[in-house]
């Protein structure tokens, strides 16, 4: 159970200006985000935070996107989004992806 009201949200990405792109595009009440800008990082702070969401680019050091997607336990619930994006697409896409996980974890359980 949620000890917190904000979602976990991880973004990973090696260009700084694309986390700033997405902090911007983010609601800072809704989310708790976390910051990778290598893969294996991102593995990692994803398991030891238990991210509800990922942001994560495609081609990063150490270890690319698609292949941090396979790595990763409890990623049945995917999405993409192409560059550049808007800060509507990245709000409704996230929540979608949310909600979705939220749904499978009840079947689940």
């Amino acid at each position: 159970m949620k000890t917190d009201s904000k979602y976990k949200i991880l973004l990973a990405d090696d260009e700084p200006q694309n986390i700033k792109d997405l902090f911007q595009a983010l609601n800072p009440e809704s989310y708790r985000i976390f910051v990778a800008s290598k893969g294996k990082s991102a593995v990692e702070l994803a398991l030891n935070q238990q991210s509800d969401a990922s942001i994560m680019d495609c081609e990063m050091p150490e270890m690319e996107g698609m292949e941090n997607l396979l790595t990763a336990p409890g990623t049945a619930t995917n999405d993409y989004i192409k560059k550049p994006f808007g800060s509507n697409e990245i709000e409704t896409r996230l929540q979608s992806t949310i909600t979705h996980s939220l749904e499978q974890q009840k079947n689940y359980t």
